[in-house]
């Protein structure tokens, strides 16, 4: 089985879906940052996205528009409008850092990575 890690920023709230067949699961897409440098010497930053299924218990209100996280799973692919669209079936969901507005509307925002639950699904 193939495996990969991503980082990256949740692009928008994730949603509840069901499959064709009727399987539950939580879609989201994460903004990957991928830089190259160009022959002349200058970086050409690009934003990759790739598009999220988790089919595991996952409380959905965590996995927010701004959220950074890392994800692992099995990479796809497939080729839509003549594009390569990259999604991945996930394994695995860390909470890395909430955006600024939700430490704002918490009462007592946590300090450090450790200070809340950072770990999702299982």
């Amino acid at each position: 089985m193939d495996l990969s890690i991503i980082s990256g920023n949740i692009g928008k709230d994730a949603v509840e879906k069901t499959t064709q067949g009727g399987k539950p699961y939580i879609g989201f897409s994460v903004g990957v940052n991928q830089s190259k440098k160009n022959a002349d010497g200058t970086w050409d930053n690009q934003v990759k996205w790739v598009n999220c299924a988790c089919y595991m218990k996952t409380d959905v209100s965590r996995l927010t528009k701004g959220t950074t996280v890392i994800v692992h799973g099995k990479p796809e692919a497939s080729i839509y409008d003549g594009k390569i669209q990259h999604s991945m079936i996930v394994n695995f969901v860390e909470v890395v850092a909430k955006p600024k507005s939700y430490a704002e509307q918490t009462s007592q925002a946590p300090s450090t990575k450790d200070d809340f639950d950072t770990e999702l699904g299982f």
